[in-house]
């Protein structure tokens, strides 16, 4: 799951980016904030065993533009669109820490498109501690590529321990959880492409709990209990408000689930194997070709 094909998608929001890698069940991944469809591919390596994973560059982020409202519900119509594009009935969805909140709105608004839902380290109540908790020194050097791969290259041990990656934890790394942390900075890379998709995250509006509690998909929620960034409060939450949410809880790890990969990932596969339907196909609906670039990425490389 190293290659993916690059597209562009014309929506009444403008133009929308994402990459396509793999075949089989379809999971779309809503990345969290600073990354985009690359950080998605590179998560989805990660944590999934194989599928169709389509990884969208949320609003804002490289070449999706930024709506005059990028609300939440606004981005999952997108996510909808990007399926009949891809001619697929339907998909699980993966939301990614602030990519949460979108990810919920699919599952409340497309409930016969969405036929799972899975929450990693997701954002779900922002007046819970504040949700998603930035960094005053990312904040600072956000408007600045140079600055920013200057600073996350010195700095970089401390950056990946708001993450969760603790000495103690970084000594029970597995090979390819060593290689994501080397990849990871280089999905919030340049920064000056995904600076407009960041300060629209600073915003994440409050979920609505009415429309949680009538969801009827399945779903899957996994949270660490030391998140420095989402607290754990998040997640229980969706646990008590979703109705038959599965909770994975783990004691350690951080944001991102540092040397817990293995497990998470057989954990997400035997939910998709239980839980979700493999139906794959819908109406066609293609985007133009002229609106897509068919350019194959590595993942975890810079974006151009």
């Amino acid at each position: 799951m190293n290659d993916g094909a690059v597209r562009l998608c014309s929506t009444r929001f403008g133009n929308v980016q994402y990459c396509v890698v793999g075949e089989g069940r379809p999971v779309l991944i809503a990345h969290g904030s600073g990354g985009g469809h690359d950080q998605g591919c590179l998560i989805a390596h990660a944590l999934l065993t194989g599928g169709r994973v389509i990884a969208v560059s949320r609003f804002g982020y490289l070449a999706s533009d930024l709506p005059a409202d990028p609300s939440n519900r606004n981005q999952a119509e997108v996510y909808r669109r990007i399926l009949e594009a891809e001619a697929l009935a339907g998909a699980c969805i993966m939301g990614v820490s602030a990519g949460g909140p979108s990810a919920l709105e699919f599952a409340v608004n497309y409930p016969d498109s969405c036929h799972g839902l899975i929450l990693i380290s997701a954002v779900s109540q922002p007046q819970l501690q504040a949700g998603i908790r930035v960094h005053p020194l990312l904040r600072a050097l956000a408007g600045s590529d140079p600055a920013y791969t200057v600073v996350t290259t010195l700095f970089r041990r401390r950056l990946l321990a708001m993450f969760g990656l603790s000495r103690r934890v970084a000594a029970r790394l597995t090979a390819e959880e060593r290689a994501f942390s080397e990849a990871l900075f280089r999905t919030t890379m340049p920064v000056s492409r995904r600076i407009d998709g960041i300060v629209n995250d600073w915003h994440l509006p409050t979920m609505d709990e009415l429309a949680l509690r009538q969801l009827r998909v399945p779903a899957l929620v996994i949270h660490a209990c030391d998140d420095q960034l989402v607290p754990l409060e998040n997640a229980e939450y969706n646990v008590r408000t979703i109705p038959g949410a599965q909770p994975m809880t783990i004691s350690d790890g951080g944001h991102l689930l540092f040397s817990h990969h293995r497990a998470v990932r057989e954990r997400i596969s035997r939910f998709l194997d239980q839980e979700v339907p493999d139906v794959r196909t819908g109406p066609r609906d293609r985007c133009d070709d002229a609106g897509r670039e068919r350019q194959a990425r590595t993942v975890g490389q810079p974006v151009q």
